[in-house]
């Protein structure tokens, strides 16, 4: 006469649990790397950490324009709120950069404007701006165009005739987008 061993069930599951859980990471780390690859194609950018890191932090070929709008967001976040004129600015920069056209695009650009994005998001974003932006010319122009309009979303909201208009913690953010920019 044979016995079953009872635990001989809990096995069986647990292995099959095993492998259903193996292969679902397979497959997602397959759709990662063929959405790395769509925005390698799409952007141009070469940096395989960089734009796996990208598709990683949720940014896809829809919503990859967004990430020039990203320093704009960062300054206008720095003092912990985005005021009525900087969001107008931002806005206006979404719609010239085509992001309401793109539903993924400008569901992301919403949730940045309601909860500031992630300093690593920040940080990847200004890493393939800088990227993108020396590709383009080597003269710089566009990183200082970049910059420029981090500055006048930082100025928006005011001060008095023009005195006072960029806080503190708004000029730290603008030094750090500076800084990130230009590494080389």
């Amino acid at each position: 006469m044979s016995y079953s061993n009872p635990l001989d069930n809990l096995r069986s599951v647990r292995e099959n649990e095993h492998f259903v859980k193996s292969n679902s990471d397979a497959l997602e780390a397959m759709r990662l790397r063929k959405k790395a690859r769509e925005m390698g194609e799409a952007t141009g950018v070469t940096d395989e950490d960089l734009i796996n890191h990208l598709v990683e932090l949720g940014i896809d070929v829809e919503t990859v324009r967004i990430l020039h709008l990203v320093p704009m967001i960062q300054v206008a976040w720095a003092n912990g709120h985005i005021d009525q004129e900087e969001r107008a600015l931002i806005e206006l920069a979404a719609q010239g950069r085509g992001v309401n056209e793109r539903p993924k695009a400008r569901a992301l650009l919403t949730e940045m404007l309601s909860r500031p994005p992630t300093a690593d998001l920040c940080n990847t974003a200004l890493d393939f701006c800088r990227l993108v932006l020396t590709a383009e010319g080597d003269d710089g122009s566009g990183i200082e165009n970049l910059q420029e309009l981090a500055l006048r979303v930082a100025e928006a909201h005011g001060g008095f005739f023009g005195i006072g208009a960029v806080t503190d913690s708004e000029r730290r953010a603008l030094e750090q987008i500076s800084e990130r920019l230009h590494r080389k």
